[in-house]
């Protein structure tokens, strides 16, 4: 993997913790939100956890992806 994919990545999964959204991560990045789905599902098998539980509506964080949060506000924000 190169290091921009994971930058793409960590970019992503901090837009979709912000927003709590799939969609509106996509829409707030300019990105298809099969693109952002894609995104965080490979980086949930690079990093061998689940980072976020994907139930209809709101996305609640599993204590997989909660170490996440430290880096992700306010590191990663377009």
């Amino acid at each position: 993997m190169q290091p921009l994919e994971n930058i793409t990545a960590m970019m992503v999964f901090a837009r979709v913790v912000d927003t709590l959204s799939f969609t509106d991560a996509a829409n707030s990045l300019g990105l298809s939100k099969s693109f952002v789905s894609k995104e965080i599902a490979q980086l949930e098998i690079r990093l061998g956890v689940k980072l976020l539980e994907r139930p209809p509506g709101i996305l609640p964080l599993p204590k997989s992806g909660a170490p996440g949060i430290s880096f992700a506000p306010g590191h990663c924000r377009k």
